[in-house]
């Protein structure tokens, strides 16, 4: 009987040790688990933050970039809302930091006005209506030494705050408008003491226009022709002090006209 209790109590002592060493163990698994959890969201965490001030950067040299392009130059009229979307749909940026990978495009977008969280790049975040705006695709990838891994994709808008679709269309309205108003005018004799006045009439409305629209409106002349009486004359449309990162700028567009004018017959002597 002594050696059965003996052998009862050595069972239930095993069984007891069992009990604990799996509930240290379970304990133990519990406390890994969480410390691998707590771990990769430290590291989705930093590579979130590093996300953010890679697209935020990205945000700047993009719009930078537009600004530097258009107050270096005169646009045309004609074709400067598509000559500037080339070259924002030309912007491509690859970044390469701290274990992230970010690769960027972007493409000009015509919205209303729209807010991003992209806040860090104010106030020239969001979609501004009127503006040049353009959408950012991101594509983020990263991984740490302790393997993990972070993949995003998102899309931000910025905005560059110069109304170059609208600039362009007042400045081929007011081309139109001085050509009509001039071609065919009957003139006495083709001298700039004629000509300048009908110029300068034709250019009044137009140079109201554009200023109440916000731009200013200028027309310079010169006679291209006398055998045939004809007038190429340009119009130059400025929208001044836009505001950029880079600090304020101006937008200057160009487009050019002919007028042909009609010489009144000589008057016959009596």
């Amino acid at each position: 009987m002594v050696y059965r209790r003996g052998v009862g109590a050595t069972i239930a002592s095993s069984m007891v040790f069992s009990i604990i060493l799996i509930s240290n163990f379970a304990v133990f698994y519990a406390s890994e688990s969480r410390e691998t959890s707590y771990t990769q969201a430290n590291v989705e965490d930093s590579f979130y933050d590093q996300g953010v001030a890679i697209e935020s950067a990205a945000g700047i040299n993009s719009l930078t970039r537009l600004q530097y392009f258009i107050s270096a130059r005169s646009l045309i009229c004609g074709s400067a809302v598509a000559e500037v979307g080339e070259v924002a749909e030309g912007t491509v940026e690859a970044d390469s930091s701290g274990g992230l990978n970010s690769y960027m495009t972007a493409r000009t977008v015509t919205s209303g006005s729209v807010t991003d969280n992209l806040t860090a790049v104010a106030p020239y975040s969001g979609a501004l209506s009127g503006a040049l705006d353009l959408a950012l695709t991101f594509r983020l990838e990263g991984e740490n030494s302790l393997g993990v891994s972070y993949h995003r994709n998102e899309t931000h808008l910025v905005n560059l705050p110069v109304r170059i679709a609208s600039a362009a269309g007042t400045c081929l309205a007011a081309v139109a408008d001085i050509r009509e108003a001039l071609d065919g005018m009957v003139v006495e004799n083709c001298t700039s003491d004629v000509i300048a006045p009908l110029v300068e009439a034709a250019e009044r409305g137009p140079m109201l226009t554009a200023l109440t629209a916000g731009f200013t409106l200028d027309v310079s002349y010169r006679i291209a022709g006398t055998a045939v009486c004809a007038v190429y004359f340009e119009a130059t449309l400025i929208q001044s002090a836009v505001s950029g990162p880079a600090g304020p700028f101006n937008l200057v567009l160009q487009q050019g006209g002919f007028a042909t004018f009609r010489r009144s017959p000589p008057q016959q002597q009596a």
